[in-house]
């Protein structure tokens, strides 16, 4: 079994570099993440991601294209930020298989008692992981500016996210097919303080033999700006409706910080924890974004 997720947490706590210090024209960012986590397994699986990306900025829209180098020591795994789906068993690995009660209630084993395959969303043990990089799938993220009132601090927008199936087969680092999502941000500050609420849909594309559940996506922030402006905390809970039938909903709460270095670099630092099993236990991320040209 292989696992595919979505780059919704720290394209959501990067973009707050872009609502605190949001200036127009070109930049480029890298970054490094790491995520660990057991999730359902009955090891912790690890995984490190080195991205890069590019991103231009006007008056009123943005667009951001990411791509990682992904390195997992579990090549059942694929990581794209918030959340961890399960994308098919592996027969060949049943007698590896956790058994035992189900992850969600205690009726039994995902698993029938002669050890045949009764669930497609099936979770190897550490005998069934091997370590594997290389190249995940590329990302384009966006928004658009709808409404805005400078004197009251309050502004709208609508977001895109577009995920392009780019990662090798032969790493297992994604689905094979297109994801792509939409979602309106409202953002109200009050003095040197930031409120943030998000309602999205994602549709998320499945691979042979599984059908997901389109979730709807939900999340609310509370940030605040500092040293003059030029840093800035933005606490923020992101969740999403059931994707897979009979398991919780991916849930994380995070912390980023943004500080302005100077009028052409900003870095952020980002940490995390998954509140369900299907989100990465640990997320820790750190980048530099470069601002390019005057």
């Amino acid at each position: 079994m292989k696992i595919k997720s979505i780059f919704l947490l720290i394209f959501s706590v990067i973009s707050l570099s872009g609502v605190t210090f949001a200036q127009e024209g070109w930049s480029v960012s890298t970054g490094l993440q790491y995520t660990g986590g057991n999730y359902y397994y009955n090891s912790y699986s690890k995984l490190l991601s080195f991205y890069g990306g590019v991103r231009y900025q006007s008056e009123y829209f943005s667009v951001n294209v990411t791509a990682p180098i992904i390195f997992s020591n579990n090549n059942t795994l694929s990581q794209s930020g918030g959340m961890m789906l399960p994308i098919g068993g592996n027969s060949s690995n049943s007698n590896n298989m956790m058994r035992g009660n189900s992850p969600d209630n205690n009726t039994g084993g995902m698993m029938g008692s002669n050890g045949s395959n009764s669930n497609p969303y099936m979770f190897g043990s550490s005998s069934s992981m091997n370590s594997s990089v290389g190249l995940g799938d590329i990302f384009m993220t966006g928004n658009y500016q709808i409404y805005s009132d400078y004197e009251s601090s309050f502004t709208s927008s609508v977001n895109y996210q577009i995920k392009f199936p780019t990662a090798s087969g032969m790493t297992n680092f994604g689905t094979g097919k297109f994801d792509y999502g939409v979602s309106a941000t409202l953002r109200k500050g009050f003095d040197s303080y930031l409120a943030i609420a998000d309602l999205g849909y994602l549709n998320i594309g499945d691979p042979s033999g599984i059908t997901y559940n389109n979730p709807f996506t939900y999340g609310v922030g509370f940030g605040k700006y500092f040293n003059d402006g030029n840093s800035s905390l933005l606490l923020y809970y992101q969740g999403y409706t059931e994707i897979v039938s009979g398991y919780a909903a991916p849930q994380q709460l995070s912390l980023g910080l943004n500080h302005q270095l100077n009028s052409k670099l900003t870095l952020t630092l980002i940490g995390g924890v998954g509140l369900t099993k299907f989100a990465p236990g640990l997320l820790a991320s750190t980048g530099i974004t470069w601002r390019i040209g005057e």
